[in-house]
């Protein structure tokens, strides 16, 4: 590029065309690490890439432009390839979006693309240009209100230009999103972002353009090409305090009872809920046949088992993740998180024992056998104080979590719900009771005179019958309760 734009000036100019030169300010490095405090340049190896490196370290820039990668992290446990960390730049990240954000997860808010964003933003200093081709789900999403309230104040201007194409949404809604704006490569929200900072510039305004519904890839690229800032027809949002760009939420919603909460200050209808199940290993530990089950598990557990041994018999001196790479037959399609890492290399034995098994909704209508080992399990959240076993009766509400692109739907269940029952956004569910390991006797929580029955329980039973060790306790708030009563009688149970 650099010597065409040298040979079209000659030509305009009637000059000679120059001779090629090469072009020195090209540096191979990973553009977050070389920044990193601390980060020390190899001045032996490669002497002239780092010196050119260097040299743009110095070097004032004031426009940066570029399509950062998409990657929250690695795709599977098994790749063994977790992300790179940037301890200075996730520390911008935490001090700006992620303290901003009032979603619970902020994990996604350390994608690669949202670390270009940080890098840049603080790389042109006070006066300069960000312009980025990338995933626009921070544009309306739950957890991006925290980097939408913090561009607000790391900008003038920003113009944000929404191309659609979210492939992970259904039915009309996917029709809508239209073409896919990189084709088989992006099933995402794409966006062009445009962020201005103009030091003689006070305050923030905010220009928006959808470009509409129902429009192929083709279509979408043809109104790219021939539009500039100057040409598009902006929309111009006021931001609200919480950072809502285009959904706005009613200032009386903050006046409302939430369904359920973790604050346990909010006056709430159920007193607790939880996510659905996450197994992380769902191939495994789920199926329609109890034998199944049993097979696929004692597969999954004699891998576990043979690698365990292996292991340790070794007396490895690295962490069994790293000897994990180097004995990759003992993958055998088993997700090895974590945690499962960490039990194998404490040695750790886990035998079959199909008492853990339960009944599950895997997806909508479709019920199965969960093999429930909580070793096994990545997270259960506070659902073994909802279905503490097979014998112990719930009934709740399940909801799509707060952003989903699924249509909104409630459904109710009266099994252990999966944490993507319903897509792959997640799950809330909102339980009717809780059931809590008895205490008798003596100060305890429950004596045997609070003893309703013992047995089966069902979806009739009483708040404090007790089966099987556990005693039912209702999840309706005494707050709630006192509120539907003063309003519409004492005799509401």
């Amino acid at each position: 590029t650099y010597n065409a734009l040298r040979e079209e000036a000659a030509l305009r100019n009637g000059e000679p065309i120059p001779d090629y030169v090469p072009f020195t300010n090209i540096a191979l490095a990973d553009t977050f690490q070389i920044h990193e405090d601390g980060d020390i340049p190899d001045l032996n190896v490669f002497r002239e890439n780092n010196e050119t490196i260097e040299r743009q370290k110095n070097a004032p820039i004031n426009v940066v432009i570029g399509n950062p990668p998409y990657s929250a992290g690695q795709k599977s446990a098994n790749d063994l390839n977790a992300n790179q960390k940037y301890p200075s730049l996730d520390k911008r990240i935490a001090e700006t979006y992620a303290e901003k954000s009032t979603a619970q997860l902020k994990n996604s808010l350390y994608d690669s693309y949202l670390r270009a964003f940080r890098w840049a933003t603080d790389r042109i200093g006070d006066q300069g240009v960000v312009a980025f081709v990338s995933n626009g789900g921070w544009i309306d999403g739950n957890t991006g209100d925290g980097v939408r309230l913090s561009m607000a104040e790391d900008f003038t201007d920003l113009y944000v230009f929404n191309l659609r194409g979210n492939q992970r949404t259904a039915g009309e809604q996917s029709r809508k999103e239209g073409g896919k704006v990189f084709g088989s490569g992006s099933r995402s929200t794409v966006a062009i972002t445009v962020g201005v900072k103009d030091p003689t510039k006070s305050g923030f305004e905010l220009h928006y353009r959808d470009i509409g519904d129902y429009l192929t890839a083709e279509d979408k690229l043809g109104i790219v090409d021939s539009s500039s800032i100057e040409t598009i027809d902006w929309e111009t949002i006021a931001p609200n305090k919480e950072g809502d760009w285009l959904n706005q939420r009613s200032e009386e919603f903050e006046t409302w009872p939430a369904i359920g909460s973790k604050d346990e200050t909010a006056k709430k209808i159920f007193g607790k809920l939880s996510s659905g199940v996450a197994t992380s290993r769902d191939a495994w530990v789920y199926s329609s046949s109890l034998k199944h089950l049993q097979d696929d598990m004692q597969v999954f557990l004699d891998t576990y088992s043979n690698a365990t041994n292996s292991y340790n018999s070794e007396e490895s001196s690295y962490p069994f993740k790293n000897w994990l790479k180097e004995n990759d037959h003992f993958l055998n399609g088993i997700k090895w998180t974590d945690i499962l890492q960490k039990r194998a290399q404490k040695n750790e034995k886990i035998e079959l024992d199909m008492r853990f098994t339960a009944k599950a909704y895997y997806r909508p209508f479709f019920p199965q056998r969960l093999y429930r080992d909580p070793r096994l399990m990545h997270r259960q959240y506070q659902l073994p104080s909802m279905f503490p076993t097979p014998e112990h009766f719930n009934v709740g509400y399940l909801q799509p979590t707060v952003g989903a692109n699924k249509p909104y739907v409630m459904f109710a269940v009266n099994q252990i719900p999966d944490l993507n029952f319903y897509g792959s956004e997640g799950s809330q569910f909102f339980t009717r009771f809780t059931w809590s390991p008895l205490e008798v006797d003596d100060g305890g929580l429950f004596s045997e005179g609070d003893v309703v029955k013992q047995g089966e329980a069902s979806i009739y039973g009483k708040v404090g019958e007790v089966v099987d060790g556990y005693v039912r306790v209702d999840n309706i708030t005494d707050e709630i309760k006192a509120l539907y009563r003063d309003a519409l009688g004492a005799d509401i149970t």
